[in-house]
């Protein structure tokens, strides 16, 4: 900044590295080859896996043409065996096979932020929401993903056990019986939790063309309304489409995903579209103080500090995961490339997330937790009841799917409102007053 505050001059400011750049404030939009759409931009032909560049090998006069290839053109490449550490895919998912998109979708966030970062002043950036989540790049609890958790309830129990001789109303553990094989309440599996996380987790990503989310080849119901087991492959309520119906977007070795901007593959009645698919915000990033004239809008965040230092920071139940995915903001680039999850964006360990929090002050509390979603929750028993006291033997590691005292209780810890209120995912780390 050349001033650091009204009349006060940066001694650091050097007028010999000014550049033609967006100020921070200002919108951009970069967009991406979607697949056998001739209206997009055309950063790969996809046959010859080949750079097009216009008055190169494309015409200069075609409605195809895009200028953000020149941007990024020294660290692009089209071919997919061609990626490295430092060359990564252009902006394009459009490919020949589910196959061969995935495998040109992995780290292509590396290509967004070349693009972004060279046309920003502060080489920082940050994805605005959809138009029809209110637009904006202002981080707040209302503009994340509307999650029904109820879809966790039909992978939450096994099939009916009567073997034993108990019956139990579905979904419900008899009372004098909830610590044996009668009841049927599942105790996830570590793979099991990390699956149902990624998930969650990949669906507050809707709107990112990029991002990959599995299909119900992986994420299905283990039972089905009367608590009787079913067909592996019916999808979860509220959230996603049948493969085999709709079609997969990425294939990986035979597992399908869909790609977040393919909306016709999900319950839009329910879920929602959160972030636009090619509008950007040029902006300020957190860890510093900023000048008195800096506006909210001009921030990566969309907020100021409420009070204390004036800085860019994040209001309270905000999920920092989601702000510091590498397709969402700039902010969380720099971390070795193992860090992060190619199909999502996403960083992986939440203790990194934590220490960028802590790093760069990045919550305006400066409070975070992680999420509830799968907790030591007690067993549901007859007639809306639940086991008590919480212990091990009373409770079962499983996914808080309802929205009554059985999953929102004292005894373990109250996590339905919690979650209600924003802090979802185990592997998220967010923002709490």
């Amino acid at each position: 900044f050349k001033n650091v505050a009204s009349g006060v001059l940066n001694p650091n400011f050097n007028h010999k590295k000014n550049l033609c750049c967006r100020e921070s404030g200002n919108i951009l939009t970069t967009f991406t080859q979607m697949q056998d759409d001739l209206t997009s931009p055309n950063w790969c032909d996809k046959a010859t896996e080949t750079i097009m560049v216009a008055g190169v090998n494309q015409p200069i006069n075609t409605k195809r043409r895009y200028s953000r290839v020149h941007t990024a053109f020294d660290k692009i490449t089209c071919d997919p065996d061609a990626i490295t550490s430092s060359k990564s895919f252009g902006l394009s998912v459009d490919a020949v096979s589910t196959a061969a998109k995935l495998k040109q979708i992995l780290g292509q966030y590396k290509t967004l932020d070349t693009v972004n970062a060279r046309t920003c002043c502060t080489q920082n950036w940050v994805r605005s929401f959809a138009s029809d989540n209110g637009g904006g790049h202002a981080f707040t609890r209302t503009k994340m993903q509307t999650v029904d958790k109820t879809m966790f309830k039909h992978v939450s129990w096994a099939t009916q056990n009567t073997t034993l001789g108990v019956v139990d109303a579905p979904f419900e553990c008899d009372p004098s019986n909830f610590s044996n094989s009668s009841c049927e309440v599942k105790s996830l599996t570590s793979a099991e939790q990390e699956k149902y996380l990624t998930f969650g987790g990949s669906l507050e990503l809707l709107g990112i063309p990029q991002v990959a989310v599995m299909a119900n080849d992986q994420v299905f119901k283990l039972v089905n309304d009367s608590q009787i087991g079913i067909a592996p492959g019916t999808p979860l309520d509220n959230s996603i489409d049948d493969y085999t119906v709709v079609g997969e977007d990425f294939d990986d070795n035979g597992l399908k995903y869909y790609s977040a901007a393919s909306y016709d593959k999900f319950d839009t009645n329910t879920l929602k579209k959160v972030f636009s698919e090619n509008e950007f915000n040029c902006c300020i990033p957190s860890g510093q103080q900023v000048p008195d004239v800096t506006t909210a809008g001009q921030c990566c965040t969309g907020s100021l500090a409420p009070s204390g230092v004036k800085r860019c920071c994040l209001p309270d139940y905000t999920d920092v995961t989601v702000y510091l995915n590498r397709y969402v903001s700039s902010e969380g680039r720099g971390l070795p490339d193992s860090a992060y999850d190619k199909k999502t964006g996403y960083i992986k360990d939440p203790g990194q997330v934590q220490a960028l929090v802590a790093s760069k002050n990045l919550c305006c509390s400066g409070k975070t937790m992680t999420g509830v979603a799968i907790g030591q929750l007690s067993i549901p028993l007859l007639n809306n009841t639940f086991s008590l006291p919480a212990t091990l033997s009373s409770t079962s590691k499983r996914l808080n799917y309802r929205t009554d005292d059985v999953d929102n209780n004292d005894e373990t810890g109250s996590v339905g409102s919690f979650f209600d209120a924003g802090a979802r995912w185990n592997n998220h780390v967010y923002c709490v007053p």
